[in-house]
C-alpha cells in the first residue's frame, strides 16, 4: 500500500525468507560458510541453532540456492510426524517409489537411491527446520538412517535446524549417540545495535529505494531496543511504522513514529506504561526504604520543632516572671505577723534594705515585709534542687552570661535560690542584733515587755513567727555558731 508512495517496487519488511532480502553479517556468514562445508564435505550431521526469527529459515533457502546443480535436497518443513511418515516423504521428494509403504521396504528402495547419486558424483541432503519440535524416539531413529554409508563416506547428509531447544535436547543422555554422530555445528545470533542501519538499507534497497534516509537515526536506534536484534521483529515493526507515516502523509520515519508502531503492535498505553515504570521502580527494595524514610522525616520535623519553640516560649515566660537575676520577688508576709507586730515589722524591713545596700544586692521593693521563702519565687513555683554555695559565696550582683532564653531561665532559678537564703541569713542576723540591744535597753529602764518578728526558716519550706526575746537569742546563737563553723572550715581548708 505504502510502496508507490515511497518510491518502491515491492513491500521491503515482508515476513517470507526470500534470499534476495537477505542481510549478510559476520554471523550469517559465518553460519553459511560451515552448512556449505559439511554438506559438501559429507560429514553426516549438520546442526543450525538460533533463536526464533533471527532468519534460519532464510540462510537454509540461500543454502539451497548455493548447492543447486550438485546436490539433491529434500526440505522438511514439518517433522512433527512420525518416523514412517518422515521416511515416506523423503522417499516421495526423491523420487523413490513408495509402493507397499513398508518401513524396510523403503529403506531398501532409499539406499539404493542414493548409492546411484553417489555413482554419478552427487550429493544428498534432507534439511529439517524446526527439529526441536521432535520427538526423541524419531531423532534416535533418523541416527540409524545416517548408517546408510560407505567404508569411506556418508552418502546421506542430514541437517537439523532449530532453536536453542534442539541443543538442549540433544544434551540429553538417550540422544548422547546422535550428538556423537554432529559434524558441524552452525549458530545465529541476533543482530548487534551497530548493524541495524545496513540491514534497514539492504532491505530498502532490495525493494528499489531511491533513497537511504528514509528512516532516522532515532528510529533505528528505538527499533533495536524493541526488537532486541531479531530480525523478524524488526522487519514488523518496521512495516508498522512505515504504514502509519504513509497515513499521516510524513516523507520519513521518525523516532516518534517508530515509537507509536512499537506501542500499537505491543497493545501498550501511555498511562498503562507510566504506572507500570512506577511499580518497577517502587518495588526496589531501596527504594521503599528511601520514601519511608522521607515520609518519617517529613512528619516528624514539624513536630520536633513546634515543641522546640514551645520549650522556648515556657522558658521566656519563666525568665520574665522571674525578674533580672539578683532580685528576687518578694513573698507577702503573712497577716498575723503583722498585726500582731507591727513596730518589729518595720524594723526588720529597715534592716533588709541597710544590709543590702552595704553588701551590694539590689534593694528589694518596699512591698517585702518579710524574707522570700528559700525554694519558693513569685506565682509560688517551686524551685528544683538547692542552691549551690558557690553562688552564694561570690556575691549576689553578678549576672549570669546568657546565651539563650533556656540557658538563661536555667541559670536565674539557682541563682534565685541562693538570694533567697542569703536573704534569711541577713534577716535572722540583723534582727537577733536589734533585739540584743533592745533587751539591754529594757534591763536599764526595767521594761520588759516581748516583741513579735517574722522569721524566715532557712530549710525553704516554712515561715516560723518568734514571739519572745528567749526563742529570738536561741536562734540568733545558732546562726552565729553556724557562721563560726563555716568560716572555721574555709579557714582549715585555706591551710590545707
Amino acid at each position: 500500500m505504502y510502496a508507490h508512495f515511497y518510491h518502491l517496487t515491492e513491500s521491503p519488511f515482508n515476513l517470507t525468507p526470500d534470499p534476495k532480502f537477505q542481510y549478510v553479517n559476520e554471523s550469517t556468514r559465518e553460519a553459511l560458510a560451515s552448512i556449505l562445508y559439511g554438506i559438501k564435505s559429507r560429514k553426516g550431521f549438520i546442526t543450525l541453532i538460533g533463536e526464533a526469527g533471527t532468519g534460519k529459515t532464510t540462510l537454509l533457502k540461500r543454502v539451497l540456492d548455493e548447492i543447486e546443480g550438485e546436490t539433491v535436497a529434500v526440505f522438511v518443513f514439518n517433522p512433527g510426524v512420525s518416523f514412517d511418515e518422515l521416511l515416506e516423504y523423503i522417499c516421495t521428494e526423491l523420487g523413490v517409489s513408495t509402493d507397499g509403504r513398508r518401513r524396510l521396504t523403503l529403506l531398501e528402495r532409499l539406499n539404493r537411491y542414493l548409492l546411484k547419486q553417489l555413482t554419478e558424483d552427487r550429493n544428498v541432503v534432507v534439511m529439517i527446520d524446526e527439529a526441536q519440535t521432535m520427538d526423541d524416539s524419531v531423532l534416535e531413529e533418523l541416527r540409524l538412517l545416517s548408517n546408510l554409508e560407505t567404508s569411506k563416506e556418508k552418502i546421506l547428509q542430514i541437517l537439523l535446524s532449530g532453536q536453542p531447544e534442539l541443543d538442549d535436547k540433544l544434551k540429553r543422555p538417550g540422544l548422547r549417540q546422535l550428538r556423537q554422530r554432529v559434524g558441524v555445528r552452525a549458530t545465529l545470533k541476533p543482530m548487534r545495535a551497530n548493524e541495524i542501519g545496513a540491514y534497514v538499507a539492504t532491505r530498502l534497497r532490495s525493494a528499489g529505494a531511491s533513497r537511504a534516509d528514509l528512516f532516522t537515526q532515532g528510529a533505528l536506534a528505538s527499533v533495536w531496543r524493541a526488537a532486541q536484534g531479531i530480525p523478524r521483529v524488526i522487519n514488523v515493526i518496521c512495516d508498522n511504522a512505515m504504514m502509519i507515516a504513509f497515513a499521516e502523509g510524513r516523507d520519513r520515519i521518525t523516532a516518534a513514529v517508530m515509537r507509536a508502531a512499537i506501542r500499537d503492535l505491543n497493545g501498550e498505553n501511555r498511562v498503562e506504561n507510566a504506572f507500570a515504570a512506577l511499580r518497577g521502580w517502587f518495588s526496589q527494595p531501596i527504594v521503599r526504604y528511601a520514601t519511608v524514610s522521607v515520609l518519617a522525616v517529613a512528619i516528624a520535623l514539624p513536630l520536633t520543632m513546634g515543641l522546640l519553640r514551645r520549650g522556648i516560649s515556657g522558658a521566656a515566660g519563666l525568665q520574665e516572671s522571674s525578674g533580672v537575676p539578683g532580685q528576687l520577688a518578694a513573698v507577702p508576709e503573712p497577716q498575723s505577723a503583722r498585726e500582731d507586730s507591727p513596730g518589729v515589722a518595720a524594723e526588720v524591713d529597715a534592716a533588709i534594705q541597710t544590709t543590702a545596700r552595704a553588701t551590694g544586692q539590689r534593694p528589694v521593693g518596699a512591698t517585702a515585709k518579710s524574707a522570700a521563702i528559700p525554694g519558693k519565687v513569685a506565682g509560688g513555683a517551686e524551685l528544683a534542687g538547692p542552691a549551690p554555695v558557690g553562688a552564694a559565696e561570690s556575691g549576689l550582683g553578678a549576672a549570669p552570661v546568657i546565651h539563650s532564653p533556656v540557658s538563661e531561665a536555667e541559670q536565674v532559678i539557682p541563682r534565685m535560690m541562693e538570694d533567697s537564703i542569703r536573704r534569711a541569713e541577713l534577716l535572722a542576723g540583723s534582727t537577733a542584733a536589734r533585739l540584743f540591744e533592745k533587751r539591754k535597753r529594757r534591763e536599764v529602764s526595767g521594761a520588759g515587755t516581748e516583741s513579735a518578728v517574722a522569721m524566715a526558716g532557712t530549710d525553704g519550706q516554712t515561715g516560723v513567727i518568734m514571739r519572745s526575746e528567749r526563742d529570738a537569742e536561741e536562734m540568733t546563737s545558732a546562726v552565729f555558731n553556724r557562721w563560726a563553723a563555716e568560716e572555721s572550715g574555709a579557714e582549715t581548708s585555706a591551710k590545707d
